[in-house]
């Protein structure tokens, strides 16, 4: 970092003989030699401020990325405050995060602020960089590291530890906090993101914390995990690994485990080649089933049927558990709450395992459902994302796409597994999001927009597709009652005999009062989406390249867009196109943070005196016999008086207030 950024001149094709480094802006660091001169009393102190000073300079470039045209420019990044302190001051600077903070197109000041005022900047979107200067980067080595989108990522290791090091679990567990999680991660990396930003909640609180984390149904996970996160696991990175099955980073000490799902296994491996084929899959086949490897070294977990029992703080249900044992929860106590991201039929909580489970954890724990209602709500503020040092360029990417997931992929998904009620639920929550960015980006509201006819036509298209015979209606009736619309309440002539016990219509004439509800409200919701996609992608000034035509001659020709909109509205080319123009876009907030609100939760609760929702006033009740104790027996109801809570429908300004985004 300091070999490359204090080469640079500031002056176009001026370059040092020994280290030419192309590209500006040049940063001159003000009290920058201040800093250094009052700390070089020692090699320590001196390799201290050095590293600082990388730190503000690695910071420096997130905000001012490296361009050809910008290398006769120069930006003045203020370190005064720095200066000012001592080191000790600068690194154990209790609740304070330092913050670089850009001025204007030239200028920004290095800052200690409060974590309740990163929230302000997030609001204002403002420009900034958090610093963490306690952070082991190996800053001679980084230049050297492997380049994004290499082929292959090299195999997490483990590495020789020193035989008398005493294994930490015991007094963590007896000193800190315990949080049991379960997550499934893979490419989409919510749990990834959740995951990083429980290890830094856990950190700040500067007190010993232990997090058995247990990945479902495969070893694959692992493999993703090492793969995603090899900068971390590498030697001199930030996770410690200490024998394969666990890893320190700095007050947390995280045990992992493995709760394999022999049925779902095979399903997840082609997933992650089909969604990831760049990425070196240790696998092989067992009686005619892929089943993944753990080499030697390699990280990975015990079976979760090994871990230890006794005091557990609390539980985070981020991943279906289908094949855990509901007997291996009687080993832990004194739970304070159940945190599960979902609700009972969903991803997490499939049924008829779940109601096993219910079972057992309300025997243990107050369980709460943190619904869709309250975590869609609670969304990544893009600064956040841009700007995120704990991330890894995988895991922003990801987050982006997902963003042109939301915006211009519509769902194309099979009759066999995409019912009614799916398709609208994912088109009603995609349409919210595409409201807001509407907004940021033009000023003004996507209902007054322009319906040219050939997007009409591809909507038409799309509703057609998926409101036939060849799909079942699924919970659609609920879905439709969710954004306002009660089928059954205003549709005269129909009975409880024209609907089964779980909602969906049986007779012909209350299908057909149904399909036209869907209809008309999954017309309205894709059209949302796609006029944003229209307005904000395709028709950008970005969107266009010079090309050539069979004669020669030079055309116009858009970056990105639908390859056959009449006929799929989820196929794009140019799909890293749309990302550069979705970096470019005014956005205020960009996908939910799903997992992220039940580590939020879960760490806010580990304050003495707080309730189950960790003193961050969200609405709760209870949960209905849907999802709750009508789930159970009389004798399981009689295990415990503890309650099965959900959360309501709310903004999460509760979530927002508690600073999970510094």
């Amino acid at each position: 970092c300091l070999r490359t950024e204090l080469a640079r001149t500031g002056c176009k094709g001026q370059t040092f003989t020994r280290n030419a480094v192309r590209g500006g802006p040049a940063s001159l660091v003000y009290y920058g030699p201040a800093l250094l001169q009052r700390n070089n009393g020692t090699v320590e102190d001196l390799k201290t401020a050095l590293h600082i000073l990388c730190t503000v300079l690695r910071g420096a470039r997130a905000i001012w990325p490296v361009s050809s045209s910008h290398e006769c420019n120069t930006v003045i990044i203020q370190v005064g405050e720095l200066k000012s302190r001592s080191l000790m001051e600068i690194l154990q600077e209790g609740r304070g995060v330092w913050v670089l903070q850009r001025n204007n197109d030239s200028e920004a000041t290095v800052l200690l602020r409060h974590p309740t005022e990163i929230n302000a900047l997030y609001m204002e979107d403002a420009h900034f960089r958090l610093l963490d200067f306690e952070m082991d980067v190996d800053d001679e080595d980084e230049d050297s590291q492997q380049e994004e989108g290499s082929e292959e990522s090299p195999m997490v290791t483990t590495p020789t530890l020193d035989p008398n090091t005493p294994s930490a679990t015991f007094a963590f567990r007896a000193l800190g906090k315990r949080i049991l999680v379960f997550s499934d991660m893979s490419t989409e990396c919510d749990d990834e993101c959740a995951f990083l930003w429980l290890l830094a909640a856990l950190h700040r609180k500067g007190q010993p914390a232990v997090v058995e984390l247990v990945q479902t149904d495969s070893h694959v996970r692992f493999q993703w995990m090492a793969h995603v996160f090899c900068d971390k696991f590498a030697p001199g990175g930030e996770w410690k690994v200490q024998d394969g099955n666990s890893f320190l980073f700095k007050n947390v000490l995280v045990n992992m485990y493995l709760a394999r799902s022999p049925d779902r296994e095979e399903m997840l491996i082609n997933d992650l080649r089909k969604k990831a084929p760049h990425v070196n899959l240790q696998i092989e086949d067992v009686d005619g089933r892929k089943t993944a490897l753990r080499p030697n070294g390699a990280i990975g977990g015990q079976d979760y049927s090994k871990m230890p029992g006794g005091p557990l703080d609390n539980i985070v249900m981020a991943a279906a558990i289908p094949d855990v044992d509901p007997g291996f929860f009687q080993r832990f106590t004194c739970c304070k709450c159940v945190y599960v991201v979902g609700t009972p039929g969903g991803i997490n909580c499939p049924m008829p395992s779940w109601v096993g489970l219910l079972a057992a954890l309300h025997g243990l724990a107050p369980v709460l459902y943190l619904t869709p209602q309250l975590t869609r709500t609670v969304r990544f503020p893009r600064n956040y994302v841009m700007a995120n040092m704990y991330w890894t360029d995988t895991i922003k990417h990801t987050v982006w796409d997902n963003v042109l997931t939301c915006m211009a992929r519509r769902p194309e998904i099979p009759p066999k597994f995409g019912n009614w009620g799916l398709v609208l639920r994912l088109n009603v929550a995609n349409a919210l999001f595409c409201k807001d960015w509407y907004v940021d980006v033009l000023g003004k509201s996507l209902e007054g927009a322009e319906r040219p006819p050939e997007i009409v036509r591809s909507v038409q298209c799309y509703v057609d597709r998926n409101s036939g015979d060849d799909r079942r209606p699924g919970a659609i009736l609920d879905e439709l009652k969710l954004i306002g619309v009660d089928v059954r309440a205003s549709a005269s002539g129909l009975g409880d005999s024209d609907f089964n016990s779980r909602g969906e219509p049986v007779s012909p004439a209350a299908t057909e009062v149904v399909r036209e509800a869907y209809r008309r409200e999954l017309f309205n919701k894709t059209l949302q989406c796609v006029l944003t996609a229209d307005a904000l992608l395709w028709k950008s000034k970005k969107n266009v390249k010079v090309g050539l035509d069979q004669g020669g001659f030079e055309k116009v020709e858009e970056r990105c867009g639908y390859v056959d909109p009449d006929n799929n509205l989820a196929d794009l080319f140019g799909a890293e196109d749309a990302i550069g123009v979705l970096k470019a876009l005014p956005l205020r907030w960009l996908t939910p943070a799903y997992d992220v609100v039940a580590m939020v939760c879960s760490v806010c609760a580990l304050e003495d005196g707080t309730d189950v929702d960790g003193g961050l006033g969200l609405k709760l009740d209870n949960a209905d016999d849907t999802m709750g104790l009508g789930l159970l027996s009389k004798e399981q109801r009689e295990l415990s008086e503890h309650p099965v809570l959900c959360t309501l429908p709310q903004a999460g300004h509760g979530v927002y207030a508690v600073g999970p985004f510094v």
